[in-house]
């Protein structure tokens, strides 16, 4: 945490998660909002993603198991989806122990990119 984090910063972060905690929820992408606004607060790039995956790991699950009666997909594609996301979130996790926080920067605008795209057009690719 950043030593020069004032109340106004404290309430930024609190607004921004009251704020995307309903978003994730229903329609996901609060990263888009939540991830820029840690890195204003002064929070370093490399932790501000730490953090962003580990609330979103947490809104994931209760999401999950708030409209698991709703799903259409059998129990398979419920655990093949489930372990190949623990795989990639695995390799992502021991790829970011090896990278420098400069390299980070670099590529951040690339990977936001990236998001954007995907979070975009996922329709179009969902489960083809």
């Amino acid at each position: 945490m950043p030593n020069n984090l004032t109340r106004v910063h404290s309430l930024l972060l609190f607004s921004t998660a009251f704020i995307t905690s309903p978003l994730n929820a229903i329609a996901r992408g609060g990263s888009f909002i939540t991830f820029p606004t840690l890195i204003f607060t002064g929070i370093s790039p490399i932790t501000a993603n730490a953090t962003n995956n580990t609330a979103l790991w947490i809104a994931a699950i209760s999401s999950a198991d708030a409209y698991r009666h709703n799903l259409l997909i059998s129990r398979l594609q419920i655990l093949i989806l489930s372990v190949t996301s623990l795989i990639g979130r695995g390799i992502g996790s021991v790829i970011m122990l090896y990278t420098s926080a400069d390299m980070f920067k670099q590529l951040l605008p690339y990977l936001l990119l990236s998001a954007t795209l995907i979070f975009t057009f996922r329709c179009l690719i969902w489960l083809y």
